[in-house]
């Protein structure tokens, strides 16, 4: 677990390397071991796949963490009286009963629409100061890396919020948390939006992305085989975002602290954005529960496929 300390000693490293010659054996394995953490995988499909098959024997079920998108009372897309955060647990839940039904899976949820997951909540509070010890870290070795050319930097193109201090902490201490609990998979879920001029009016996009993290990440190949058989679902009902560099469908991330933003995550880890806020289908009650329904349906169904 990091600690203070270990920032400390992590940071004099940082500043006796910015000095050090480069022929300094300390310096080539400090590159090349951080560099590893990056591209050998922290978690397979291979591996998943036999825990999967094995739960019952075992009792070692896959354990899913739902992360519905912002937090209770705060963030998230608005649309007249319609709130992402709730429809974001709304749909959380339907997803949680659906995978309940499979025993080979435990389910776990971040929060409800008022309060965060106790044990979370307790984590956050024990923890705060080695969450953020934990975000500082993560993000010294990133620019480390990037600095020394092992690690390409890349922007997606795509504009997203910028989350407040105390809400990147409590994301980076989600990411934390799943490791400490020994999460296989997140999902987080959210729906969409995008800035405009009257944000009072129905905006032009539409549509359905999931991210997932940067190739380079070590989470990134098993997250991309999950993500890529749950689109397989969703593509069957719901149409593709037309966001210009979303509408690729499956978009790549290494600034999305919810997939493991400086190599953050062990678990794998995908976004999905199931729609945009203020299509009818949304706005409307009694079409939205049903669309809720059917999108968590599918979602389930490409987290089976994933692993049978």
């Amino acid at each position: 677990m990091y600690k203070r300390p270990a920032l400390l000693v992590l940071l004099a490293l940082v500043a006796f390397l910015a000095v050090a010659k480069p022929h300094l054996s300390l310096y080539e394995d400090t590159r090349n071991f951080l560099a590893a953490t990056f591209f050998v995988p922290s978690i397979t499909m291979s591996d998943l796949k036999h825990k999967y098959l094995e739960a019952e024997r075992t009792g070692e079920k896959i354990r899913i963490v739902l992360v519905p998108g912002h937090e209770p009372h705060f963030g998230g897309a608005e649309f007249g009286k319609l709130k992402e955060r709730d429809m974001n647990v709304d749909l959380a839940q339907e997803l949680k009963d659906k995978l309940e039904s499979d025993k080979r899976f435990e389910i776990i949820m971040t929060r409800d629409k008022d309060n965060w997951n106790p044990k979370l909540e307790k984590y956050f509070d024990a923890n705060w100061e080695a969450i953020k010890d934990f975000t500082k870290v993560k993000k010294t070795e990133m620019n480390l890396l990037v600095a020394e050319g092992k690690v390409k930097k890349v922007l997606s193109g795509i504009e997203h919020n910028t989350a407040p201090g105390d809400v990147a902490y409590r994301l980076f201490g989600i990411n934390r948390w799943s490791r400490d609990i020994g999460a296989d998979v997140l999902i987080h879920i959210h729906f969409n939006d995008y800035p405009r001029s009257r944000a009072y009016l129905p905006g032009r996009h539409k549509g359905f992305a999931i991210y997932i993290p940067d190739k380079q990440y070590s989470n990134s190949v098993a997250t991309k085989e999950i993500a890529t058989n749950i689109f397989e679902r969703l593509e069957n009902f719901f149409v593709i975002s037309d966001l210009p560099e979303e509408d690729i469908g499956i978009i790549e991330s290494q600034d999305l602290i919810a997939v493991g933003q400086s190599n953050s995550l062990d678990a794998a880890s995908i976004l999905i954005e199931y729609g945009y806020i203020y299509r009818p289908q949304f706005t409307r009650q009694v079409s939205r529960a049903s669309l809720i329904e059917q999108m968590a349906e599918q979602t389930y169904l490409g987290l089976e496929d994933s692993f049978k």
